[in-house]
């Protein structure tokens, strides 16, 4: 046991001027490198995810437009519509036009749950009509198009990254964050499609 005891000893004190040696110029470089990138991956998925969130926050007031005239929460036409107008933009944009129509056929999913989660909350309240200062066609809808045509360029731009499985990982991690407060089935649903993504041939 003694014998035993020197060997450690005598090991750490080689290995303890190792620990004290300062990180060389080019070890410091590249590990300033690495977290400059990792700060750029995080600040340009959070900017996605920010846009996802905005889109959340709209279905909102879509909820209230279509309560205040007791219009279905489904509008199968529209949904079409859109999804084949973003296949059409994806593939002038070089995205995969399925996986684009995955990714936003999923917002149309998550949109449905958060009205349909407000009609049953306002009909157990009892809510006859909510006050509204905007229009859905002049408003709301140009709004959307917006936000739908931003999420389609940054996927443009995060394509490389999410087609990595670290891409992915970090995606989900921070839709967990920046879309703190809805129920996990919809944040989950919100970037579904994204986390299974191939390298594009």
């Amino acid at each position: 046991m003694k014998k035993s005891k020197n060997i450690f000893k005598s090991l750490l004190l080689l290995a303890f001027p190792l620990l004290l040696t300062p990180l060389s110029a080019s070890e410091f470089k590249t590990t300033s490198q690495n977290t400059e990138i990792i700060e750029s991956q995080v600040s340009q998925i959070d900017d996605f995810l920010v846009l996802i969130q905005k889109r959340l926050a709209l279905t909102d007031s879509i909820a209230k437009w279509k309560w205040n005239r007791t219009r279905p929460i489904l509008n199968e036409e529209a949904e079409q519509k859109l999804l084949n107008q973003v296949a059409e933009k994806a593939s002038e944009k070089g995205l995969n036009p399925e996986s684009t129509k995955h990714f936003f056929r999923d917002q149309i999913e998550v949109a449905k749950l958060i009205q349909i989660s407000h009609f049953e909350n306002w009909s157990e309240e009892k809510v006859s009509k909510h006050d509204e200062d905007f229009d859905l066609n002049e408003d709301l809808i140009p709004q959307m198009q917006t936000i739908n045509e931003a999420l389609l360029s940054k996927l443009v731009s995060l394509q490389p990254l999410l087609e990595e499985k670290s891409g992915q990982a970090l995606l989900y991690e921070r839709a967990q964050v920046v879309l703190k407060g809805y129920p996990k089935e919809v944040i989950d649903t919100s970037v579904h499609s994204l986390l299974d993504l191939q390298p594009s041939k």
